[in-house]
């Protein structure tokens, strides 16, 4: 139930921010709902928060407030095989060397490291996948990403990942 308790806390976070007109707060909920949308396999509500999120980022000026989202919108790109995740990861790439994130530098990172591996895998590079997909910083992110990174390994041939990190999720389930 915890997931359905995040999103039902920033649900009603956001309602709050949205009636007060705190674009910063509204944004910092979207990003955070992408989450828990994404766990419940909800791309359309991840791609729409993200998009919103990139919107009001933008227009307040926040350019560091839209790494998150573009990096969300650059998964969904790799995972659904678009034609416009290169443009997004080189945004995403401009945005992280020009702007400090400060709190969402590990998860965007981790996001990257995701699109990139799913990227990989899709093109038959099992190696790269692994590569990619064996560097995540944030423990929540890399459950969320273990049936991909767990499948990268296997292929690449990595039993000991494979085994260690089907292990650790054992361990947390």
């Amino acid at each position: 139930g915890a997931d359905q308790a995040q999103q039902r806390f920033y649900g009603y976070a956001i309602a709050r921010a949205r009636e007060a007109g705190a674009v910063t707060a509204i944004v910092y909920c979207l990003q955070r709902l992408c989450f828990g949308y994404y766990l419940a396999g909800d791309l359309v509500a991840v791609r729409s928060a993200a998009e919103e999120a990139l919107a009001l980022g933008s227009s307040i000026g926040q350019p560091a407030m839209t790494a998150s989202p573009t990096a969300w919108l650059m998964l969904l790109s790799a995972l659904q095989d678009r034609d416009d995740y290169d443009d997004r990861l080189t945004r995403l790439e401009d945005l992280v060397a020009k702007h400090p994130l400060g709190i969402l530098t590990d998860p965007v990172h981790d996001l990257t490291r995701w699109a990139k591996g799913l990227r990989a895998a899709g093109s038959g590079d099992s190696v790269g996948a692994l590569r990619h997909l064996a560097r995540f910083r944030m423990p929540v992110l890399a459950r969320m990403a273990a049936p991909e990174r767990i499948e990268a390994a296997v292929r690449a041939g990595d039993q000991a990942a494979a085994r260690a990190w089907t292990e650790e999720l054992a361990r947390f389930a």
